[in-house]
């Protein structure tokens, strides 16, 4: 079945292009300053097989619903930024936050955008951390995706 509607009237469609995915390990001491592609190689699910090497492509055109959810740690409180984002072909969504204090911690945030996507067009995350600082993304983190319409 390509879509079933029930007798409630939900509709689920089981081939709809769907992925989460995590890193398998820790990824360690990431140098400040420069963009850094997130590793993502560890599959939840990856419904029509469109993530591989730390991206996603598009297998059809339409608005796909994309999160990155970053745990992280060892950011030293004197960082002069910490940048997060989802880059796809067409648009980067950022998110960035200034860390205070001066010891080094755990730093979280997530980054969520409806893009408008074409038909391969490519999705997939980067961190950023301003200065000399060095930065370590746990398993623990996330990019998931769907398309919506």
């Amino acid at each position: 079945d390509r879509m079933v509607i029930d007798s409630s009237g939900r509709i689920t469609m089981p081939n709809q292009p769907a992925f989460s995915v995590k890193p398998a390990s820790n990824q360690t001491n990431l140098s400040g300053d420069t963009n850094v592609t997130v590793v993502m190689d560890s599959e939840a699910y990856d419904v029509g097989a469109n993530f591989a090497s730390n991206t996603f492509t598009a297998p059809v055109t339409g608005k796909y619903i994309l999160s990155f959810i970053l745990y992280g740690s060892q950011l030293a409180g004197d960082t002069s930024y910490m940048e997060a984002a989802i880059e796809t072909s067409n648009r980067t969504y950022v998110n960035i936050q200034e860390p205070s204090g001066s010891e080094s911690v755990y730093a979280g945030t997530t980054v969520t955008a409806v893009a408008d996507m074409d038909a391969n067009d490519t999705a997939y995350c980067r961190i950023t951390v301003g200065s000399s600082s060095t930065f370590d993304v746990a398993n623990v983190s996330i990019f998931c995706g769907a398309l919506i319409c």
